[in-house]
């Protein structure tokens, strides 16, 4: 797959599915740009730090996101659980 980026073309080799990695790089692109329009540098490199590192935080906060949202099923499936046991135990105590 032939990328261009930050001015700089190349080729990738992957296992991944075509569509797939086009969508990764169009999403690594859209955070280049959305740093090009906020910070002053023209430096590629400084650019392409910054838009790693936002695309970073934007995956931290997903997967802490989908953590919490796991231990609150969790909670509710063992509380769930924890009645209809009490339950049974109920109707057959």
């Amino acid at each position: 797959m032939q990328i261009e980026l930050l001015g700089t073309s190349f080729s990738v080799r992957t296992d991944e599915d075509p569509e797939y990695f086009q969508e990764v790089v169009e999403h690594f692109r859209a955070k280049v740009h959305e740093i090009q329009r906020s910070v002053s540098t023209s430096d590629p490199l400084k650019i392409a730090i910054l838009a790693g590192i936002l695309a970073s935080d934007d995956y931290m906060k997903l997967t802490g996101r989908q953590r919490r949202e796991a231990a609150e099923a969790r909670r509710i499936t063992d509380t769930i659980l924890s009645e209809l046991e009490r339950a049974l135990d109920d109707q057959t105590g």
